[in-house]
């Protein structure tokens, strides 16, 4: 499969991910994945590869910019005590970060819908 992807010549996260659903017809989730990988085993770090050029490096800072930069206070809040629940992923999207414990998604802090 990454032989697919190396004889396409494209090196850009979204480029790859969306060679991989029209050509092998994959879910948005399992190209995204797939492409993750490839990147990652190339060398080039994920965050990298994904982020669009002047994207902030903490994607806290990106949710909580403008009008929102209050929240962050309140995320901050929420998070500490959240951490007294046990171990979690957190895997931060571009409107919102997810919390997941054994691959279930279980919250979400900072989604436009949830404030």
């Amino acid at each position: 499969m990454f032989a697919l992807i190396r004889d396409s010549g494209l090196s850009k996260y979204g480029q790859i991910r969306d060679l991989l659903k029209t050509t092998l017809g994959m879910g948005h989730g399992d190209a995204n994945t797939l492409t993750h990988l490839y990147l990652a085993q190339a060398g080039e770090p994920a965050a990298a590869a994904g982020a669009a050029a002047g994207a902030p490096a903490d994607p806290l800072d990106g949710i909580y910019a403008g009008n929102k930069a209050h929240l962050r206070s309140i995320h901050e809040a929420l998070m500490a005590q959240i951490v007294t629940f046990g171990p979690f992923d957190v895997a931060p999207k571009k409107a919102y970060v997810s919390l997941r414990r054994a691959a279930v998604r279980h919250a979400g802090a900072g989604h436009p819908r949830a404030l």
